[in-house]
């Protein structure tokens, strides 16, 4: 009887301790996923603000007269305009952080 009662108590030790590992696997992936959804954002804001300085250092009569210049015959690219609040942003020049720095789960 006791033997049994001990193998009970030893099993549901293992067992917890096997979910404790698995929740303690769990959490650290999602600091991992935090932490790379962070670096995106960061990569991202980088990127914006490299796209904002061209853009306030371009100058479209004198990209033109280059092309002029340069005999080039370029094809026009269409693209679709974006409405999100990040691009509207940029295009009025006024490039603040849109998203929180927290990761959402």
């Amino acid at each position: 009887m006791y033997s049994k009662a001990l193998v009970m108590v030893l099993l549901a030790v293992v067992t917890a301790a096997g979910l404790l590992a698995l929740r303690q696997r769990q959490i650290k992936i999602s600091h991992d996923l935090a932490v790379l959804y962070d670096q995106i954002h960061e990569a991202r804001y980088a990127l914006w603000d490299i796209q904002t300085s061209i853009a306030e250092h371009m100058n479209p009569q004198s990209i033109q007269a280059s092309i002029v210049r340069a005999q080039l015959e370029l094809e026009p690219i269409v693209s679709m305009p974006r409405h999100d609040a990040a691009s509207m942003m940029l295009a009025v020049g006024k490039y603040q952080r849109v998203w929180p720095r927290t990761a959402s789960p």
